[in-house]
């Protein structure tokens, strides 16, 4: 660590702004770009407007933009065209009739090896199938599936 004089002379603001800096380089904090721009004195105007923009870079401010489907206004910092609402796939909640069998299956209380078995498909097959079933009727468990099994039969 190199020493700095500390005493109060009228040019020695510049000295205690040094060794603060050193502080932050060789401490357990690192300066960011905008505090090693506040301590350091010598920072020419160009360079000064330089490091803020760099510091705001990584920060993006959300604008206010229109849905090029839909139409309406949404609020993004990124370069999306789209709004969040039309960004979800649109799902129809009827079930096809494999989907059918695995839920009557599910409403059994059978287990994904037992379902695979009696409709000759494979295990990960009829995970697929459940996840499809899980997002088109908006449940979470096959508990919820059994239960909507049995309100609609």
């Amino acid at each position: 660590m190199v020493k700095t004089d500390r005493r109060r002379t009228p040019g020695s603001r510049g000295a205690e702004q040094a060794l603060s800096l050193q502080r932050y380089k060789f401490g357990s904090r690192r300066a960011s770009p905008l505090q090693t721009m506040q301590l350091n004195t010598e920072v020419k105007p160009e360079q000064e407007t330089t490091m803020v923009r760099s510091s705001q870079q990584s920060m993006p401010i959300p604008s206010l933009r229109s849905c090029c489907r839909c139409g309406t206004e949404f609020r993004s910092s990124a370069r999306e065209l789209v709004c969040p609402s039309c960004r979800k796939p649109k799902v129809s909640r009827h079930l096809s009739f494999r989907e059918k069998q695995i839920v009557d299956l599910v409403r059994q209380a059978k287990a994904n090896k037992e379902i695979a078995y009696e409709l000759h498909l494979s295990e990960g097959t009829v995970k697929e199938y459940l996840n499809r079933i899980f997002r088109k009727l908006e449940v979470k468990s096959r508990t919820e599936l059994a239960v909507w099994a049995m309100s609609v039969q």
